[in-house]
């Protein structure tokens, strides 16, 4: 499978500073995709529980580290979901809260 596009899968490391404020700090890692789009039952199901899915990601298993966002078109989204496809490919739904 070729990938389409190019996304940054995004951590957050928390670090507390010297006065015991928590300071977020992301790491961002770029990643090959295939970009999908929301299916019209899981676009209402999430709806449903104030989930606002807008596209799905499919990347390699190996590529994915329990990352919580995904930046792509200088957007940041949440990953709402994330679903395993057979042995090799994980799909990311990724939307907003």
């Amino acid at each position: 499978m070729l990938s389409s596009e190019v996304i940054q899968l995004i951590s957050i490391n928390t670090t507390t500073n010297e006065i015991g404020n928590a300071i977020e700090d992301k790491v961002y890692r770029e990643v090959f995709a295939n970009r999908k789009s929301v299916g019209q039952k899981e676009f209402y199901l999430a709806q449903a529980v104030n989930m606002k899915p807008e596209v799905i990601f499919e990347i390699n298993t190996e590529d994915y580290q329990g990352e919580l966002k995904v930046k792509w078109n200088d957007k940041e989204y949440q990953i709402l979901r994330t679903y395993q496809k057979g042995l090799d490919k994980k799909e990311l739904s990724c939307g907003w809260l």
